[in-house]
């Protein structure tokens, strides 16, 4: 469960390629194909970067350039795709009623022409260089594509509105016990120290700062090793109530005996999330597919490791179990039990009590047939008040 209160890190789904347009006619107009020579000329060819890649398809690209410029420019009615081949280069084309015209070339170049252009083909530079702007806007070019299924109604008991949690200065102070048994369990204690930072900016887009600072100490298996983590994390206020988490960024330290482990993450997610486990009611469940693309490097013994990206799939599903009021380190709280499951892992079961209004968890249980790991706070403050 992503959680605003713990996390700094978290992995998300599957940005899924959308359709746009009517279907491809098997023949080009003749406008088309004017436009296809227009910008496979050679004296445009000889500037191309031959062979370029892009992080954007252009049925990705148009449909964002029909939402970024509305339908003044780019109107969707009417609107049909066409590939055509031309001295040695792929295009693919939308055609707009209006008569404008978008254009995708297999090096990666994107044309422009029409009215919007004074008649005169323009280049508008190479996808890629749109990629990060697309990706940002995936959630409103994409609504139904967000990754999340199931209940989306207002906000339940369990969390406050995104509009109180993301408050400048708002600060969580928490202590947190970690027991277990069985294989690979550890025992430790950790403090977490959370502060919303204000605006910021994130992959294109404004967001909220959420910067944490995690210290701990564990034991596993007979060694002892000291943690420390230091992030940052993007979020936006989302409608009703929710937070739509962009990503975030670390920085993380693990001191195991004489070797310190340093490791940089950068995480984005592809689309954003939002925390739609909060608008289930009793009995309830929802599935979460998430995407994200992590870019990680690693130092351990002072040697490093080139930076490697990786894009990171993984779905969940979330039940809210039930209205409960749990004892933790002798003290009593009101709570939603949740139960989370990846279907990949059915062995591992997580499941947390969040404090009721807060979204914070005061406990949690991962379970697996060999093994129990036990998270459970010890004391929590916010804004200067014990809760």
């Amino acid at each position: 469960m992503r959680q605003l209160s713990l996390t700094a890190l978290s992995l998300a789904l599957l940005l899924t390629a959308c359709g746009g347009g009517d279907p491809s006619p098997s023949t080009a107009p003749a406008e088309v194909k004017a436009f296809v020579a227009q910008a496979a000329g050679p004296q445009r060819r000889a500037t191309a970067v031959a062979a370029a890649s892009s992080d954007v398809s252009a049925t990705q690209l148009f449909d964002w350039a029909e939402f970024k410029y509305g339908p003044s420019l780019f109107p969707k009615t009417g609107a049909q795709n066409f590939d055509l081949d031309h001295e040695g280069l792929h295009f693919q084309v939308r055609a707009y009623a209006n008569g404008n015209f978008l254009g995708l070339a297999s090096d990666g170049q994107v044309y422009g022409l029409g009215p919007f252009t004074g008649g005169q083909l323009q280049g508008f530079g190479m996808a890629s260089a749109f990629a990060a702007q697309v990706q940002a806007d995936r959630c409103s070019v994409y609504p139904s594509q967000c990754g999340n299924t199931g209940p989306q109604g207002s906000l339940n008991e369990c969390t406050a509105p995104a509009a109180q949690t993301l408050v400048s200065g708002r600060r969580l102070l928490a202590n947190y016990v970690i027991s277990g048994t069985g294989e690979g369990a550890s025992n430790g204690e950790y403090t977490l120290d959370l502060r919303v930072e204000g605006s910021g900016s994130f992959e294109g887009q404004s967001a909220i700062k959420v910067r944490s600072l995690v210290n701990g100490s564990f034991t596993a298996e007979g060694q002892t090793s000291t943690n420390k983590m230091e992030g940052v994390s993007y979020e936006q206020v989302a409608e009703g109530g929710l937070i739509r988490s962009l990503g975030d960024e670390s920085e993380n330290e693990i001191q195991m005996g004489g070797t310190l482990m340093k490791q940089s993450l950068r995480v984005v997610m592809t689309p954003p999330e939002l925390n739609t486990e909060f608008t289930l009611r009793p009995g309830q469940s929802l599935t979460k597919t998430s995407t994200s693309r992590v870019t990680s490097s690693t130092t351990m013994g002072g040697m490093s490791q080139p930076p490697t990206t990786n894009t990171v799939n993984s779905t969940s599903v979330y039940t809210y179990e039930a209205r409960e009021t749990v004892t933790v380190q002798g003290r009593s709280y009101d709570t939603c039990r949740y139960k989370e499951v990846d279907p990949s892992m059915p062995n591992l079961v997580t499941k947390s009590w969040i404090l009721v209004g807060h979204g914070i968890p005061v406990r949690t249980l991962n379970t697996t047939p060999d093994s129990t790991q036990t998270l459970e706070v010890k004391s929590i403050e916010l804004n200067g008040s014990r809760l």
